[in-house]
């Protein structure tokens, strides 16, 4: 005889912290989904997203993530422009921005990162 198949839906956010080279992360299960989220001091963005969990037959199933949130972070963002004026000594930067066509960076606790689509800045 076959067990009924359960489902839930599990709700995540995802934190993101200055790294030496990357971004590091850190990731919360979220109890109450619509709940203010508070960013971690050392923290500069999070998104949110959700995933859904099948058990069937004892055997748990998970799916990849689901309804991502953008990215919201805090962080000084500055143009190409910006960067020229106030950080001309910053020569690889520069050239990355225009190398890579990166039209905004996010700095942030002395480190930078290109600014994606959709990325939503909070104070």
């Amino acid at each position: 005889m076959t067990k009924p198949i359960k489902t839930r839906t599990r709700y995540w956010v995802e934190f993101y912290y200055t790294g030496l080279l990357f971004s590091e992360t850190e990731i919360h299960e979220r109890r109450k989904p619509r709940a203010a989220i508070k960013l971690p001091e050392r923290a500069y963005g999070y998104r949110t997203y959700q995933t859904r969990e099948e058990i069937r037959n004892g055997t748990r199933l998970c799916s990849g993530r689901l309804k991502e949130s953008p990215m919201h972070f805090r962080g000084r963002v500055l143009t190409l422009a910006d960067v020229k004026r106030e950080y001309p000594s910053e020569a690889i930067l520069i050239s990355n921005m225009e190398i890579n066509g990166c039209g905004k960076v996010v700095m942030v606790n002395g480190a930078t990162y290109p600014v994606g689509k959709n990325w939503v800045q909070i104070q």
